[in-house]
């Protein structure tokens, strides 16, 4: 006798199938975010060396640029830069900060201005999505001051 499957065994097949992926779907797009986050602080650390290397080589660093505009002489600057801003501003003690910001997914800055991120080379996730990695803090009496 050759006999298919019935209506009920098909039924609580997709049932389990369903039931697996509820279960399996958040923890695929929690993963899924944090790879974002990880390719975003590694194009973060791409984009420092590159400016600390662009600033040595020309004595300076670049003035501060408006949110999506893209650095002249850094090639590793991504081709999709709405979600990136270089910022380089006084703090207000007499020092300076460079930094890369990303904006996150939603592409609105939620991170303070002129505000001291810690010393070169630390990153910060405090601000709601944006990452904010230190570029270099160095002593200057205004915004594009000598690297030196």
């Amino acid at each position: 006798m050759n006999r298919g499957f019935t209506l009920t065994e098909i039924l609580l097949v997709n049932v389990i199938i369903g039931i697996f992926a509820a279960l399996n779907i958040p923890i695929y797009l929690h993963w899924i975010e944090k790879v974002e986050k990880i390719k975003v602080v590694l194009t973060l650390d791409t984009l420092a060396k590159a400016i600390l290397n662009d600033g040595l080589e020309h004595r300076k660093y670049p003035p501060d640029l408006y949110p999506g505009q893209s650095l002249p002489h850094i090639n590793e600057w991504p081709t999709d830069a709405t979600h990136y801003d270089y910022e380089h501003w006084g703090l207000g003690d007499g020092s300076c900060s460079v930094l890369i910001t990303h904006y996150g997914q939603d592409g609105v800055r939620q991170s303070p201005i002129h505000k001291n991120y810690g010393k070169a080379g630390s990153i910060s996730q405090e601000y709601g999505d944006d990452i904010l990695k230190v570029v270099d803090v160095y002593k200057c009496t205004k915004p594009g001051g000598s690297v030196m």
